[in-house]
């Protein structure tokens, strides 16, 4: 049986998302597709516009046959976290291909760009440290040291174009992670169909009935009105039972932005005076912090105070969204301590995908599970499960209960906690 994996965030899942998992059907021969999705809060540091139960559900209309959330810390992680642990769940998972959009299929370019930043040899170190000292951010240092050290292998403007899109440095982090572990699992990038991933705006329509447009794009025509447009649009742009999804969750006024986490965060903010131990944030920006909280207005604007050439907009926002989840330096240990996979959370699975879910258990120790109510004992987690793993689910639970908080705050209904959910699998 060969089984193809996903790595993704779907929010929402999208035509461009429908197009990979066809590939992955179609071109890639996959009898079982299998994603690792992020939880309620993305990488970039922002939550989720739908739940992760609702965008699991989009992807088993769309052709995915297993969906596995990745633990929260690992979501709103770096991309060299958030890629280990796709990778790693989706390797227990018995993948043994992986796809993904990116701005280019040359698999060459990732894969030798993944050596050098894996191996680091000293002439890259040396051009790497150099530009730090003198004053450049991490992102920036490193482009000129891998133009310096592959001069003449390499074009330079290559690496620079390639560097500049964010599913190619997933795509590294991606062949950085399969050669750490050894893992006989092949990549296989696709080019992004008719838009770029920061697009504002939809793309030009790449086969008839199917246009394309970015996440971002597609979370901007969520911000407008009136109704009968943004259905329109969503139809165009969205598989349609995905489309008929998120219509109905945007009239229930079910959808979240940043923004509207924004007292949240305030709150935070205010109730302590060192933020230092949260995951990515470190002294100087924890200073930062707090030399200027009492400027905070909304997340946004204080994004914008905050930011500078060595601080940058997603590490942020990324710091931002661990201080409101409580992430901190220790929680990242731990996803690592457990090889980025303490567990694995079944979200969603097709008919073909319930078939193999006795695949996922085995007798190493693994804890898997569609509900939390599974690991419960007693009105309790369970003792038996070690305190670091514990931890992590907390984590998970209190980061889709701050989500079900502020959508409640929005659309005026109760919406089941982890507990009361309802797993349909």
């Amino acid at each position: 049986m060969k089984k193809v994996g996903i790595i993704a965030e779907f929010n929402p899942f999208h035509n461009g998302h429908k197009y990979i998992l066809d590939y992955a059907r179609n071109e890639l021969g996959a009898d079982q597709i299998i994603v690792a999705m992020s939880g309620d809060f993305m990488q970039s540091g922002i939550p989720c516009v739908i739940s992760k139960y609702e965008r699991a559900k989009m992807a088993v209309s769309g052709g995915a046959d297993l969906v596995l959330c990745m633990p929260q810390v690992a979501s709103s992680a770096s991309a060299e976290t958030f890629a280990r642990c796709g990778v790693a769940t989706l390797a227990r998972a018995g993948v043994d291909s992986i796809v993904f959009g990116a701005e280019t299929d040359d698999m060459t370019l990732f894969k030798r760009l993944a050596e050098v930043l894996s191996e680091e040899p000293q002439e890259y170190l040396d051009v790497l440290i150099e530009r730090l000292r003198g004053g450049e951010s991490y992102t920036a240092a490193r482009e000129n040291a891998l133009i310096s050290y592959l001069d003449g292998e390499i074009m330079g403007s290559i690496i620079s174009d390639f560097l500049e899109h964010p599913n190619n440095i997933l795509g590294i982090e991606y062949a950085k992670a399969i050669a750490k572990w050894d893992l006989d699992i092949e990549l296989h990038p696709t080019l992004r169909q008719g838009c770029d991933h920061n697009d504002p705006v939809p793309g030009a329509t790449t086969t008839p009935g199917h246009k394309m447009a970015s996440g971002k794009a597609i979370r901007s025509i969520l911000t407008k009105k009136p109704f009968s447009f943004v259905k329109k649009q969503l139809i165009a742009l969205m598989p349609i039972l995905a489309a008929s999804s998120l219509v109905e969750l945007y009239q229930s006024d079910m959808i979240l932005f940043e923004e509207d986490l924004s007292l949240m965060l305030h709150q935070r903010l205010v109730s302590m005076d060192d933020f230092s131990h949260y995951l990515d944030c470190g002294e100087d920006l924890s200073n930062k912090i707090l030399a200027h909280r009492d400027e905070y207005t909304d997340i946004r604007s204080f994004i914008d105070i905050l930011k500078s050439k060595d601080l940058t907009h997603t590490r942020i926002s990324r710091v931002l969204n661990h201080i409101l989840l409580g992430i901190g330096e220790e929680d990242g240990k731990y996803l690592a301590n457990h090889n980025y996979i303490p567990y694995i959370h079944i979200l969603a699975a097709s008919a073909r995908g319930k078939e193999h879910l006795a695949d996922l258990k085995s007798d190493d120790g693994l804890r898997v599970f569609a509900s939390v109510n599974e690991l419960r004992e007693m009105g309790r987690i369970s003792s038996d499960i070690p305190l670091d793993i514990i931890r992590l689910i907390t984590l998970d639970i209190y980061a889709a209960d701050l989500w079900r908080i502020a959508v409640t705050g929005k659309c005026r209904k109760s919406l089941p906690t982890e507990y009361t959910r309802k797993v349909r699998l």
